[in-house]
């Protein structure tokens, strides 16, 4: 059996199906959701990536490798599906005769494509292993960011979806539940590996970025407005009034950011911020009230705090540097465009009888702007200066 959400915000179970169901709906979905998908993709193909994740958040998702007992959360798992779901970004062509797979659809952006396998075996424990393990084996380079046992799937549309009732079953390799705990003392490089504020290797997300599609791009620049995005700030040092507040604030953000992390990650996070940020540190019981009351919470959102003019991918391969001088040319460009719409505005202005004609240095001087800065815009401004001119001497008002 499959479970099924309303959205995919909402992490609380409303039905099971069975996975036939599920990929009927792919196959031949409800006239007004198929209408959302096909403006969804419109969206993604046009750039509209805002309207594209607005969209995708509104409509109905299952997942497809474990059914959860009212809640998705990793605690709440049952049993495994039989399946585990694979999702393919940038790229819809794939060996669909490969034995191993039983169905394949395009993805919601129509730029990917989604993959089922039988299983057998398969838990939380041998998941990711095993994630990896199908994904060597299909030859494909499958989208890291959906590697976990709770991942959501946005119910697309493909009137063609690829289903193989014969396909091979996978036998999971089971993994010992022994563990040796990460040490608070090991200190990881970040360039290497993850690094939490308990020094622990699980991962954990400090923002995001991660949920945004970016198309196979190594970023996504905005023109017109900045792009808000959630991100978890923990300060340096939080004051004594000021602390319950602060941790929960960070206890929600980071909760909302990690739904999959378990409740033991959560707590000990929680803790160690109020151990190692605060002036002085709240009682152990109190810290716990505020994690008990976060983990409550029917639905967390994160709250998008942070405007960004550029967002990397965190899959690309880009140098600081090279993020550097992306980003310093797409700001030089703004700041040129907003210098000429600047001068723009005084030519079309422009006191004749006053100043007479147009030139570089009487623009500077009425302007206030640097003689360079009029050199490197003038060819423009000498266009608009023709226009404006044109329209005075045909007695058109401006």
């Amino acid at each position: 059996m499959i479970s099924c959400y309303r959205n995919c915000v909402s992490p609380k179970v409303i039905n099971e199906i069975d996975v036939y169901h599920a990929l009927n709906l792919i196959k031949s979905p409800e006239e007004p959701i198929k209408h959302l998908i096909e403006e969804a993709r419109q969206a993604y193909t046009n750039g509209r990536l805002t309207e594209y994740n607005r969209i995708k958040k509104s409509l109905p998702c299952v997942t497809f490798n474990f059914t959860f007992d009212k809640w998705k959360k990793d605690r709440n798992i049952i049993e495994s599906s039989g399946f585990i779901y694979l999702d393919i970004d940038g790229t819809t062509e794939i060996d669909l005769n490969h034995p191993l797979i039983f169905a394949s659809w395009i993805s919601l952006s129509g730029s990917g494509r989604g993959v089922l396998v039988k299983v057998d075996n398969l838990s939380k424990a041998n998941f990711k292993s095993t994630y990896k393990a199908i994904s060597k084996e299909l030859k494909i380079e499958s989208d890291t960011r959906a590697r976990k046992a709770t991942q959501f799937t946005v119910l697309s549309h493909d009137s063609k979806i690829h289903i193989n009732n014969d396909s091979i079953t996978w036998l999971a390799r089971k993994e010992s539940k022994i563990k040796t705990a990460p040490s608070t003392l090991t200190y990881i490089k970040k360039e290497e590996e993850d690094i939490t504020e308990m020094g622990a290797k699980y991962e954990v997300n400090y923002d995001n970025i991660g949920d945004i599609d970016f198309g196979g791009k190594d970023y996504i620049f905005f023109p017109d407005e900045k792009e808000l995005i959630a991100k978890a700030w923990i300060p340096k040092l939080i004051a004594v009034g000021s602390r319950n507040e602060i941790l929960s604030s960070i206890a929600f953000q980071f909760r909302a950011l990690n739904p999959d992390l378990t409740f033991e990650n959560f707590e000990n996070f929680i803790y160690r911020i109020n151990k190692s940020r605060c002036e002085v540190p709240l009682e152990d019981a109190e810290v716990f009230k505020i994690v008990c009351k976060i983990e409550k919470t029917d639905i967390l959102i994160p709250m998008l705090n942070t405007p960004r003019r550029i967002v990397f991918n965190p899959e690309s391969n880009l140098t600081r540097k090279e993020k550097i001088e992306i980003t310093n040319k797409y700001l030089g460009k703004l700041r040129s465009q907003k210098t000429l719409k600047e001068l723009e505005g005084f030519v079309n202005k422009w006191d004749y009888e006053e100043n007479g004609k147009v030139s570089q240095r009487k623009l500077a001087k009425v302007s206030g702007k640097n003689i360079k800065t009029i050199e490197r815009h003038y060819k423009e401004i000498q266009r608009i200066t023709k226009k404006k001119e044109k329209e005075l001497s045909l007695n058109i008002p401006p």
